[in-house]
């Protein structure tokens, strides 16, 4: 959720929200390059603002919000009951993410896409080898 957090008035967050308020300064914009290759850009810059304001704006950043809010950040001993999310919102959360970032990428004039997503078979191969190993080591057995 972290990444995907507004800006705010510290202006300190490293998040998509802290990111397009950034790129509201036409002189951050103006470092983009000229030309042919500018016009990419400004596109992919638009997307993310889109893509960011749809994702604000849906019941899916809100259950996110309120579950790291009310269950996970600075609450230890919480006064209401830790918020029902199904898991399902962690991987759409992650999609959106991931969707934020690749316009960013082509905000910057960086490659197509990020390198994680042609890493992501090799992320996948060693998250399943930490938790094989967590579970085992736990006692728990294979992919417990």
């Amino acid at each position: 959720m972290a990444c995907l957090d507004p800006s705010d008035w510290r202006g300190n967050r490293a998040s998509v929200g802290q990111i397009l308020e950034m790129l509201k300064d036409t002189a951050v914009v103006a470092v983009f390059p000229a030309g042919a290759a500018r016009e990419p850009g400004l596109l992919a810059l638009e997307k993310a603002r889109r893509a960011y304001s749809d994702l604000k704006a849906n019941d899916l950043f809100e259950r996110g919000r309120r579950l790291r809010n009310d269950a996970v950040a600075h609450v230890l001993i919480p006064d209401t009951p830790t918020p029902a999310v199904p898991y399902e919102t962690f991987y759409q959360l992650h999609d959106a993410a991931e969707e934020l970032v690749t316009h960013l990428y082509r905000v910057c004039y960086r490659h197509d896409q990020p390198r994680f997503i042609e890493l992501r078979p090799t992320l996948i191969e060693h998250s399943r080898i930490f938790w094989d190993t967590y579970f085992q080591g736990m006692g728990l057995g294979h992919g417990a």
